[in-house]
Order: structure tokens, then sequence, then C-alpha cells
């Protein structure tokens, strides 16, 4: 019904409209031509053969999500070719594309703004095409692609200039690479490299001095920062806004007071499960943080009521 009688749309999002079928992008495909922006993120009964339409039947597509759909990407080239506006798309969690029908995709050429392939099977050669025409890239999630190396990284970003907004969480990515982001992308806004082991304060100092923009830094479960990479991104960057330091184990009290003391514009800070972060970190939380908005301190042993209290006022 909506397809039929609003053939001027130009947005459409189903998202996890469940019970939608191949009927319904039919019916997209040859009513709404002038569609730019569609999410079907979650529709798991469409398949590759309805969505090849949108070749044919919307030309002007710039955005596409099919986040967390069963498709095996089959009608991926066709739509990359024939929507030459199309320079975002997400194909998240999307674990049954194949390799094949990935590069086959990727191989036409486009120069994405924005990819989201969280969980994708995702391979080295992909990623070399995805640098090749990497000069308009700004927002790349490449979290949970395992086959990430610091050579992989090291590639893309020499490409890749005008990243904003970089996620490699899960992968074999160290310093290496994340010292190769710094030097090579200035514009990062936001960056994601949780679960990786192999970062340590280096790299850490490395991307908040060189990289003067970033607002969020996601470094949960990394093992081998210190409170010295801490202390950077406190002096380095006083606009940063998110920063997520979930389980890492060797950073102090001293790392949650430096980033109260010089960080005003602070809206979320998540030190769950930091064991060496104590009530005394908390003491420090200055009056004058009004955009203060989320603090995550799970699993704090010696936290009492009279902390909570002073939190709250």
């Amino acid at each position: 019904v909506i397809a039929s009688t609003c053939i001027n749309l130009r947005k459409i999002d189903v998202t996890n409209c469940y019970k939608l079928t191949d009927a319904t992008i039919r019916a997209i495909s040859s009513r709404c031509t002038k569609l730019k922006s569609l999410s079907i993120a979650g529709c798991t009964s469409i398949t590759d053969l309805a969505l090849s339409g949108l070749a044919e039947g919307c030309p002007d597509l710039h955005t596409l999500s099919v986040k967390l759909c069963f498709i095996d990407g089959s009608s991926l080239p066709h739509i990359v070719q024939g929507c030459p506006k199309l320079t975002s798309l997400d194909l998240s969690h999307c674990q049954n594309i194949t390799k094949q029908n990935l590069e086959k995709m990727f191989d036409v050429g486009r120069e994405f703004e924005s990819l989201q392939l969280e969980y994708c099977r995702v391979t080295r050669s992909i990623v070399q095409k995805i640098a090749l025409h990497g000069g308009r890239l700004r927002h790349l999630n490449l979290n949970n692609v395992y086959i990430l190396t610091d050579n992989t990284i090291i590639e893309l970003v020499r490409h890749a200039s005008q990243l904003t907004n970089l996620d490699v969480a899960s992968s074999s990515v160290s310093d290496s690479g994340i010292l190769a982001l710094a030097q090579h992308c200035k514009k990062l806004k936001a960056v994601d490299m949780s679960y990786c082991s192999g970062v340590t304060s280096r790299s850490v100092s490395a991307l908040a001095t060189q990289c003067s923009e970033i607002e969020q830094l996601s470094m949960a479960y990394c093992d081998n920062i210190l409170d010295a990479g801490i202390i950077s991104i406190a002096n380095s960057l006083p606009n940063v806004r998110s920063i997520d330091l979930t389980s890492c184990p060797r950073i102090t009290d001293v790392s949650a007071k430096v980033l109260f003391g010089k960080c005003h514009q602070l809206q979320n800070l998540k030190l769950g499960y930091c064991l060496r972060i104590t009530r005394e970190a908390i003491e420090e939380i200055p009056t004058n943080l009004v955009e203060f908005r989320s603090l995550d301190i799970s699993g704090m042993q010696d936290l009492e009521d009279e902390d909570v209290r002073r939190i709250s006022k």
C-alpha cells in the first residue's frame, strides 16, 4: 500500500519488520523510483532475487541497509552497478554473504563513503579493493573481521586518509596498525579498537597527539593500556566526549582523575571492571562537568552508599 500510494518517497525504513517478504521489495522497486534511502535491516524473509530489482527500479538510491538479512549477496554487484549514487552500504551481520559475492561487488570500483561490514566474510583482497577505491571513505566498520592485521590496516589507511570513523574491534591489529592510522588519518573522530590486545599506550598516545578531532575512543578489554596512554588523551583531546575503558586491568585511579580534571566535554565514561579503579577516583568528579551523562563503574568492589549519593547530587 505504501509503495503504491506514496510514489514520491525518498526514504523508507522498515527495520525489523520481519513479516515482510520479496513482495515488498518488488513493489518498492516498481513504484518508488525516486527512492534515495532504504533500510530493510532484520527483514529475514527478503531474498537476493527481489533485491536485484532495486538496480533497475531505484537508480537514485544512495543509502542501503540489509543488516542482519539472510541474503547470500548475489544481488549486491547488480545493485552497485545499477545504482551509481550508492555510497552508503550496511551489510553488518550478514554472515551468509559469500566471499565471492563480496569480491564481485567491490570489483565494480565504487568509491563508498560509508561501509558497515561487521561480522562479514571479508578477506585481505577485499580490504585491498576497499583501499584502492577508498579516497572518499569516511566511515568503515570492520569489527569482528578476524583477518585484519597490521599490514591490512597499513595498506588501507594509506589510501583512505579521509576516514573519520574506524572500527577494528576483535582483530589482530596492534600498535603498528594504529600508529599508521594516526599518521595518515588526521580527520578521525571515532575509533573502536576494543578487544585488540596488541594495542598499547604507545599507539593510543599517538592517536591522541596526532588526531586532534577525536571525540570517541573505545579501548575496552585492551589489556596493555596503561595510565600513560590515558594521560595523553586527557592532555591532547580536550573535546573528547566518550571513552570506553571497560575491563582495562592496568589503568588506575590516575587515569580517571586526569580525565575528570581535563576533559570538560566528557559525556560518557565506561570504567566497568577496571580492577585498579577505586572509589577514590569518583571523588574527583568536578561539578563543572555539565555535559556528563553516563558513568559505568560496574564491579567497583569498594563503592559505598555515600559515594553514590555524592555522584547523584
